[in-house]
């Protein structure tokens, strides 16, 4: 499922829905709980009561799961089926980005279910099915020769897609993107599941990187593009110009649903959009530094400034560095610093004479989509209008990877390495972070 695909590989690309059989090890319970939070009741998992503790039964979900997944991310797809048949009853699946909905076990030989589903899946069009209307394959030859031509990552693409974007401009029109198809990926079917795309511009004719995710659908959370555009008002210099940003399809099938389901038997899901963003300035991967200087000047550029990002734990403690002072001035923490949200700026790809990207120097910072507009007054009080989804850990994780690309690129830089393999103490926790960061600062 990883690579390039060969002949003889299965195209999941191709596979509508998935009709699953098994003996034995049903991975969902026969009885659902009268209170889905009374685990008591029934032989359900301590954390989800409608699932089975066994190993078999652990091992179906995975299996289902896995092709779920498959589909899923081999297609632009909203939602898909399945079909789960355990000897003498079956079960239906829907699949989102938010969860899935199992039905009770339908014993087809007295039940008609089973058959009303198939019967009406046959005759449903594509959204129903859970294609993505969006997206389709009626790419011109002369697009696809100009794809080859002007963006290098479609050079030697053999699959082509059209994906289509709701137009920016007084006239309502739909702007189209030629793209690569998608590729399986090991993952759970859940979540935003972003998709970065090298992508052909048709209309302007140019190289751009559009962003394909399920934003969370939250009332205090401001989808990506709007964030962008109060860093351009907020003239923040290194950070991407942003073409065009919005959900994309009827909010029936480009919207989840699971959780609707979910919220009313107690378990609380997080529901999701799709959304699309357009940026115009790509950048190259930080760690595809040619030399520790352009590693250090893309670093400085996408960090300079003052921004509180939490980077350490110190006992029950947070720990802060002061990072992008133009940013939080005006209102705006990014919380998801990484390697890959940190890019090295490509001056041959910047429009000198565009009054943002001129003054874009050394790097960029990416992917907002999980900062926080904060308030002034709430700044300290300990309010969170985004979710946490990055532990400390997790920073930490990535600031060692960070260590580690400079120090495998450039051998004599080997003692920044040593101080991520050392003890994480809490005052070594300090002046590493500290030490690195007036490194950065300093050096330029």
């Amino acid at each position: 499922m990883h690579g390039k695909r060969t002949k003889d590989d299965l195209d999941l690309s191709r596979v509508d829905f998935v009709i699953e059989m098994k003996s034995e090890a049903d991975p969902f319970v026969l009885k659902v709980p009268s209170n889905p939070r009374d685990h008591t009741s029934n032989s359900g998992d301590d954390l989800n009561s409608f699932l089975h503790l066994t190993s078999g039964s652990r091992s179906n979900l995975g299996q289902i799961t896995a092709y779920a997944t498959a589909i899923m991310s081999a297609q632009y797809r909203t939602h898909t089926f399945s079909v789960l048949i355990m000897k003498d009853y079956a079960r239906l699946i829907r699949w989102d980005r938010s969860g899935a909905v199992v039905t009770e076990p339908i014993y087809y030989n007295s039940q008609p279910h089973l058959f009303d589903f198939l019967v009406r899946y046959g005759i449903a069009d594509s959204e129903v099915r859970g294609h993505d209307s969006t997206v389709h394959s009626s790419s011109t030859p002369e697009e696809i020769a100009l794809a080859r031509a002007i963006v290098p990552e479609l050079k030697d693409v053999e699959s082509f897609l059209v994906l289509t974007i709701p137009d920016d401009s007084d006239r309502p029109s739909e702007r189209r993107y030629i793209i690569s198809s998608p590729e399986p990926r090991p993952d759970i079917p859940v979540g935003r599941w972003t998709r970065s795309l090298f992508a052909l511009d048709v209309k302007e004719r140019r190289r751009v990187l559009v962003k394909d995710s399920w934003r969370v659908l939250l009332k205090d959370i401001k989808p990506e593009g709007e964030l962008y555009d109060l860093l351009h008002r907020g003239k923040v210099d290194n950070i991407p110009s942003c073409l065009s940003a919005g959900d994309v399809g009827a909010d029936i099938y480009h919207q989840t649903q699971t959780h609707k389901v979910g919220n009313d038997m107690n378990y609380k899901l997080t529901p999701h959009r799709h959304y699309r963003i357009v940026l115009g300035t790509i950048g190259r991967k930080l760690e595809e530094f040619k030399c520790t200087r352009e590693f250090v000047n893309a670093m400085y550029a996408a960090l300079k400034g003052e921004m509180t990002i939490f980077l350490a734990v110190c006992l029950c403690n947070l720990i802060h560095i002061v990072a992008h002072k133009a940013a939080h001035d005006i209102g705006i923490l990014h919380r998801d610093i990484s390697p890959g949200n940190i890019l090295i700026a490509c001056d041959d790809e910047l429009d000198h004479n565009d009054p943002h990207e001129s003054k874009i120097q050394g790097g960029l910072l990416i992917d907002w989509d999980l900062s926080k507009v904060i308030d002034r007054d709430d700044e300290h009080s300990g309010s969170t209008a985004r979710q946490q989804t990055r532990t400390v850990s997790y920073y930490m994780t990535q600031y060692s990877r960070l260590l580690t690309y400079l120090s495998a690129r450039e051998p004599g830089s080997l003692w920044l390495l040593s101080l991520s393999n050392a003890p994480r103490s809490a005052t070594h926790s300090v002046m590493t972070l500290n030490h690195f960061s007036g490194f950065l600062c300093g050096l330029l």
